[in-house]
């Protein structure tokens, strides 16, 4: 699987909720995808596979050795989203994945608690099977879609005071600021040559502190949205955009000095020394110009 250099790809982030009936979606390149998927016996109840969970991504019938689990199959918690029974979530990176149209198959096996009536624990294998494609985007829609992220515009309808079992960001918007943050580094003065990836950045905590204001001004801005202030015989007041924009704020400028403290260090002794190289005879050779009394303080050389 191969694609044609310097294509663009999307950073993105992807929820699809599968059923156990078929379905397609389109990812982009370099996306973090939660997939969500729910089995069913064979009598069509929700059940929960005990053993046996499986994700294999096929590419023309074969599996694909290249994809980066980030959350492998796994029943869905609390943490992730309201959870119901049978609901099971599954996140990768699509990142070494070439464009093309690919196959997921979700496996387990399923026990049941109670016995038939021929006394025994009835268990079956359960599958479920659907279909994406890959696809590459213009580098302006990219561009599009971080700013609509920094805005928070996709996440206003998400908003709630709050509900402890969300967290505030998905795992793929925190997997965007932090690629936000990583262009920063390579940009900054003096611009980085070749560019660094995050395999390749060599100062971590610098890269997750712009991750960090990236997000807390993203959120300062969902505030400003969310303002509430009510009087009657009760006043309540909602109003939580200063603390987040004056944090991502004082974080900023700390972090922006530090960036540029740093890069110069960097570049300071990445670079290799460069000398001039000296003459073979670096001295000048005088004579007099002529042996006449006026003349004898005036001398020509070369060198």
């Amino acid at each position: 699987m191969s694609e044609a250099p310097g294509s663009p790809r999307h950073i993105g982030f992807t929820l699809q909720d599968i059923t156990e009936e078929s379905w397609k979606q389109h990812f982009t390149g370099s996306s973090h995808v939660t997939l969500y998927c729910v089995f069913r016996n064979s009598a069509g109840d929700l059940v929960e596979p005990q053993t046996n969970l499986s994700t294999v991504i096929k590419y023309d019938g074969a599996p694909v050795t290249t994809v980066k689990t980030m959350v492998p199959l796994k029943r869905l918690q609390d943490n992730d989203a309201p959870s119901q029974p049978g609901k099971f979530i599954y996140q990768f990176l699509t990142t070494d994945l070439a464009s093309g149209d690919y196959t997921v198959e979700f496996r387990g096996r399923w026990t049941s608690p109670t016995k038939d009536v021929g006394g025994e624990y009835p268990s079956e294998d359960l599958l479920i099977t659907g279909s994406f494609t890959l696809v590459d985007i213009p580098v302006e829609q990219e561009m599009i879609h971080r700013l609509r992220v920094l805005l928070n515009d996709n996440g206003m309808r998400r908003y709630l005071l709050d509900d402890p079992r969300k967290f505030f960001w998905e795992n793929g918007e925190l997997y965007q600021f932090l690629h936000m943050s990583l262009d920063a580094h390579n940009n900054a003065p003096p611009v980085t040559p070749g560019k660094w990836d995050f395999n390749t950045f060599p100062y971590l905590e610098s890269l997750l502190i712009g991750g960090m204001v990236y997000a807390l001004s993203s959120r300062g801005v969902l505030e400003i949205a969310n303002t509430l202030q009510y009087n009657d015989e009760l006043s309540l007041t909602i109003d939580r955009q200063p603390k987040y924009q004056n944090h991502a704020s004082w974080l900023a400028t700390a972090w922006i000095m530090n960036l540029r403290m740093w890069k110069l260090d960097w570049s300071f002794h990445a670079n290799r020394w460069v000398g001039l190289k000296s003459l073979k005879l670096p001295y000048t050779i005088l004579r007099p110009l002529s042996l006449r009394d006026e003349l004898s303080n005036t001398f020509g050389g070369m060198l």
